[in-house]
């Protein structure tokens, strides 16, 4: 073998070595701090974010109560406010 596909090799089984249970823990310390970090964080956004949308939904709910009234408001005006035509009478087809 070549001294560089030697060297390569070495390189390889050196970054495979075993984890001292140290290193694991603080590599799960270092997990449980970025996750409680990016917990708070997005939070504290939804806290800030959360007026907001309440009033948004709530803004919504009063146009759709709004846009409702209105509509049977004008089911009903329109039925007052037409002229009533004379009824048509129908004549039934007789077979025999």
């Amino acid at each position: 073998m070549s001294p560089s596909s030697s060297g390569r090799r070495m390189a390889v089984v050196g970054s495979m070595k075993q984890i001292t249970p140290a290193e694991f823990a603080s590599l799960l310390l270092g997990i449980s701090f970025a996750l409680m970090l990016c917990g708070s964080i997005t939070f504290f956004i939804g806290f800030l974010m959360m007026p907001w949308v309440l009033a948004l939904v709530m803004l919504f709910y009063v146009a759709g109560i709004v846009y409702s009234l209105t509509m049977i408001g004008r089911a009903i005006f329109s039925h007052i406010s037409s002229p009533s035509s004379p009824r048509k009478d129908f004549h039934h087809w007789k077979l025999f």
